[in-house]
């Protein structure tokens, strides 16, 4: 059983239920390497990695962009990996009613073109604005800059209500092989920077692990650099990836080299520490998943196709297994007006690593 620690390095009262089993679903995710390589492609090798992205609705939305037909020309990536988010402002946008129609269309979907989803959910998703909590739900305390949002007592409780209904409501759908609980929940994000604390994610967690039959496994990420400095004045520089560990199934780690200004550190971001924590995940005898791989400009700093190949060769050297890559909404409306650059080389992934292996490339 894995215990939760607070931010002094103490444990907390609750503690985190591994999941012996994870069922069919889980088993299947695995299988999607063979998948990954686009139609005519060679066959996959032993031990390829699964690919995936990061394909938010609402942010299409958002861009003025249809996301089914975003979702149609995303068949041609030959990805079949993809995380979602279940916005809560959408789903819930008056008290006790909730609407998951949107979420019920994109499941089927991606259902029926054999697609398996992360599914996301609580008060956190992708995408800024990082919250989305109702106006209705907004907190009364603890609401300040930098507060750690989940100790408000209201909030605990209809954050709670919403994530009982969404896992009853969408866990019947085979498409799910894993569930996000929270985004980052544990690093201090959105406007006002606020945090998810431990104690109340481990709430969160063992409810999704109660309403889904399925138990499918619990993915819970964080960013991946070390706190001390992310997340002043925090003195615990290892407190999320400790506690995601504890309470979660699988460590994600979400990994950008190019941030904004700041490029100092990107060797401690994507090598050092995704190297340490993988290692750490396994002693553990827990996964660890890319859950962002940088794929989109931080800006002002620029991105491109050959920083994205350099980043996934990284994790690949590392040793992870599951890559999903940030940035499909950009990628697809530049796309969209004609710059395939990116579109092409993420398409590219599954044979790159092949001919790598075979040292047919550099």
């Amino acid at each position: 059983r894995g215990r939760v620690y607070r931010m002094n390095g103490k444990r907390a009262g609750a503690r985190a239920r591994r999941i012996p089993a994870w069922g069919g679903a889980f088993a299947a995710l695995f299988l999607l390497s063979d998948a990954s390589a686009r139609a005519g492609d060679a066959a996959a090798p032993p031990q390829a990695a699964v690919y995936g992205m990061t394909f938010s609705h609402r942010e299409l939305r958002g861009r003025g962009l249809d996301w089914r037909k975003a979702l149609d020309a995303a068949d041609s990536l030959g990805m079949r990996f993809v995380r979602i988010g279940v916005y809560w402002s959408d789903v819930e946008r008056s008290e006790g009613r909730f609407d998951f129609s949107e979420l019920d269309d994109l499941l089927a979907r991606l259902q029926r073109k054999g697609y398996k989803a992360l599914v996301t959910v609580g008060m956190k998703a992708p995408r800024w604005p990082e919250f989305y909590i109702p106006p209705w739900a907004f907190p009364k305390t603890h609401n300040e800059k930098n507060a750690e949002v989940s100790k408000d007592p209201e909030l605990r409780k209809r954050t709670l209500r919403f994530i009982e209904e969404a896992v009853k409501h969408l866990s019947p759908s085979p498409a799910i092989a894993a569930w996000q609980v929270e985004n980052e929940p544990m690093d201090r994000s959105g406007e006002k920077r606020w945090f998810i604390g431990a104690d109340f994610l481990a709430q969160e967690a063992d409810l999704i692990r109660r309403h889904d039959r399925a138990r499918r496994p619990l993915v819970v990420n964080c960013w991946s650099d070390d706190q001390l400095y992310a997340s002043a004045p925090w003195t615990d520089g290892s407190y999320a990836v400790r506690n995601a560990l504890a309470i979660g199934d699988i460590l994600g780690l979400d990994v950008y080299p190019r941030v904004g200004k700041e490029q100092v550190f990107y060797k401690r971001r994507t090598i050092g520490l995704p190297t340490r924590y993988l290692g750490w995940a396994r002693s553990k005898g827990k996964k660890a998943w890319i859950v962002e791989s940088q794929a989109e400009p931080w800006p002002p700093a620029s991105y491109d196709a050959e920083a994205m190949g350099w980043l996934v060769d990284r994790h690949l050297e590392q040793g992870y297994k599951v890559i999903l890559l940030w940035g499909f909404e950009w990628w697809y409306e530049k796309h969209l007006r004609g710059d395939d650059s990116l579109w092409k080389s993420v398409r590219f992934l599954p044979l790159r690593q092949t001919l790598k292996q075979a040292g047919k490339t550099k």
